[in-house]
């Protein structure tokens, strides 16, 4: 390759791989004028463990080597961890003022105390499908500190369940079983008959020693099928142990068990899950290809913010367990032990993508707890209603007149027993900027949003407001009061659906994922002769489009200016960098100059679309 100094300015990373601090090396020879670059390789403390062998690699803008270096921890650090100072290229080729080095780490064994080394089926490799790396900024003249943090995964030599593996001084076990052994169906829950049924059992169990903290964090449990899914997690919010109900179809009922024991010096906090499954549901009514996924993780300690720490390679326990395969009406889970080959695994977060946990299994009070970490603000995707609250359920917002929004509510019997509430709209930093013209009371009503003092806001089928709900008694007309001591209870984003989906160029009777194609939509559409002569309509092309304005998909059907049609459209097309429609979520349906996009590829209509005048938009519930 050109050396560094004939290329531009250079300087020297310092690659510090660290999993305990040690001493920095000089680097190999290389161009006089190198920078320098501090990795620091940290691994988690491993008992038993006297040296880590690594591959460190430094490559330029370019992709070209800078310099690559085998070494032991033994030697450049103590432990697992080590530390290195290596050089990497500061000149810049593509001129856009950062010259990125990529640092690749690569793990390739471990000693015991003895110096043996420890045989690789005893412990898992976070670099096994490649290396780690870290992606860095070279600059001139300047040290450049490179950290990698690395839990090693290892079989411990006790477990709870079937099969342990020890997370730094954790131990954990999983699992999850269907039988009790070949041909021996669990059953464990109750089902609408009163009689025991056929029951999934899923364990996860961790300890650490005297001094720990150990804590547990459940990311998802869910059954998904093609038709149907359930979420099994959801009622842990409710920090319950026992019968949390059933979910309909396919689920009869679900349980959660959790506690913690002292094992002599050791704590264990255990969290177990029974599923009562409907075998008679397999197959039929959506129940096709349908799968357990679930993901857990452990740490000694609270996760700051509930995630996996950023840069760090952290474990995580992964659960996909094939419920039944295709259409098939009997049973496909059996007895599934933790990192068995079908589908209980440990596995690694990647160094530039944090987990965030959805619960906390903690015993800091002295009684384990399940702790609700999900934001109080804003689920993914905006939804057209209906969103059902604990004190009322907010059916859809509408323009009630020209820029004039609407909100339709309505109470059933639980909800009337709570206090009223009352409905706010809130701006990205959650303050309140509207609030319903009256209280959510009684059974059910509508109600208009008056503006904060000094607002101005406009709305349109389409848009997306955040609503929040609060108590009515904490209501005040005067928004900096409600600002400055209001409890926002609950908030969601919206999306402004309209009556019906009734516009003035086109009437939307639904929009339907199709069974055959995840990434197409049915959309049945009809047109009055008023609709087709609407104004001074151009042929449009019809397009979803995610709230922030992004291009999804697009038809290349189109809505004929003058022409009444009516039909199914089902010639949808992916976006690069779209993902497949999601049932149950809201988007907008834009209809668009058709003259001014292009005839091909993809990515330049898509382009179009976003450029083109748009003529109309629709809030639309993909089901």
């Amino acid at each position: 390759m050109t050396s560094l100094l004939a290329r531009g300015a250079s300087t020297t990373l310092a690659l510090a791989v660290a999993f305990a601090s040690g001493c920095a090396q000089a680097p190999p020879s290389g161009p006089e004028s190198a920078g320098r670059l501090d990795v620091n390789i940290s691994a988690l403390t491993l008992s038993g463990v006297s040296n880590a062998n690594y591959t460190l690699e430094v490559l330029n803008e370019d992709g070209e080597t800078v310099f690559s270096i085998t070494l032991d921890s033994a030697q450049y650090g103590a432990g697992a961890s080590a530390s290195y100072v290596g050089t990497c290229d500061a000149s810049d080729p593509n001129l856009d003022g950062h010259a990125e080095n990529t640092v690749q780490l690569t793990v390739n064994g471990l000693d015991d105390t003895g110096g043996t080394p420890i045989p690789v089926d005893r412990w898992q490799n976070p670099t096994a499908t490649g290396p780690l790396e870290r992606v860095v900024d070279c600059v001139e003249n300047t040290d450049v500190p490179v950290t990698f943090d690395i839990a090693i995964l290892r079989a411990a030599n006790q477990g709870f369940f079937d099969i342990a593996v020890d997370f730094d001084d954790l131990f954990c076990s999983a699992k999850a079983d269907c039988e009790y052994a070949p041909g021996q169906p669990i059953t464990l829950l109750h089902d609408a008959s009163g009689a025991r049924a056929q029951t999934l059992v899923m364990g996860f169990a961790c300890t650490g020693g005297a001094d720990s903290d150990t804590h547990l964090y459940w990311q998802s449990v869910a059954i998904t099928c093609d038709g149907q899914s359930y979420d099994l997690a959801a009622a842990m919010s409710a920090n319950a142990r026992g019968n949390q109900g059933a979910l309909g179809g396919l689920v009869f009922q679900h349980a959660y068990y959790f506690g913690h024991e002292q094992l002599g010096t050791y704590d264990k906090l255990y969290f177990d899950l029974a599923i009562g499954l409907d075998v008679a549901e397999l197959g039929v009514n959506g129940h096709t290809a349908c799968t357990l996924d679930a993901v857990a993780t452990m740490s000694d300690g609270p996760l700051t913010g509930g995630e996996t720490p950023a840069g760090s390679a952290w474990p995580i326990v992964t659960w996909t367990i094939p419920i039944n395969v295709g259409s098939a009406t009997t049973l496909a889970c059996t007895r599934h032990p933790l990192n068995g080959g079908n589908g209980l695994a440990t596995s690694y977060t990647p160094l530039a993508a944090p987990e965030a946990m959805r619960f906390e299994v903690d015993n800091d009070a002295g009684t384990v707890s399940v702790t609700d970490l999900s934001p109080p603000a804003l689920p993914g995707a905006p939804i057209a209603g209906p969103w059902i609250t604990p004190e009322v359920t907010l059916d859809r917002l509408q323009i009630f007149s020209a820029d004039t929004l609407q909100l339709v509510w309505s109470r059933d019997a639980a909800q009337q027993a709570t206090p009223a509430a009352h409905v706010v709209l809130l701006d990205a930093g959650g303050t309140i900027i509207a609030y319903a013209s009256s209280a959510a009371a009684g059974s059910g009503g509508t109600a208009t949003f008056g503006l904060c003092a000094g607002g101005s806001q406009t709305a349109a089928v389409g848009d997306v407001f955040t609503v929040g709900v609060i108590a009515d008694a904490e209501f005040n007309s005067d928004c900096a009061v409600m600002n400055a001591s209001a409890t926002v209870l609950r908030q969601q984003p919206m999306l402004v659906s309209g009556t019906g989906m009734v516009g003035d160029y086109v009437t939307i009777s639904s929009a339907t994922i199709q069974a055959s194609f995840a990434d197409r939509v049915d959309l049945v559409f009809s047109q009055t002769s008023a609709q087709a002569n609407f104004g001074t309509q151009p042929d449009l092309h019809l397009a979803f489009v995610a709230p922030d304005g992004t291009v999804l998909s697009f038809t290349n059907i189109l809505l004929t200016g003058g022409t009444a049609r009516s039909g199914t459209m089902q010639q949808f097309f992916n976006c690069p960098g779209s993902v497949n429609p999601v049932a149950g979520s809201a988007y907008a349906l834009v209809g668009v100059d058709a003259a001014a996009i292009p005839a091909s590829p993809i990515a330049d209509i898509c382009q179009g679309i976003a450029d083109a005048t748009e003529y109309f938009r629709m809030g639309i519930i993909v089901q």
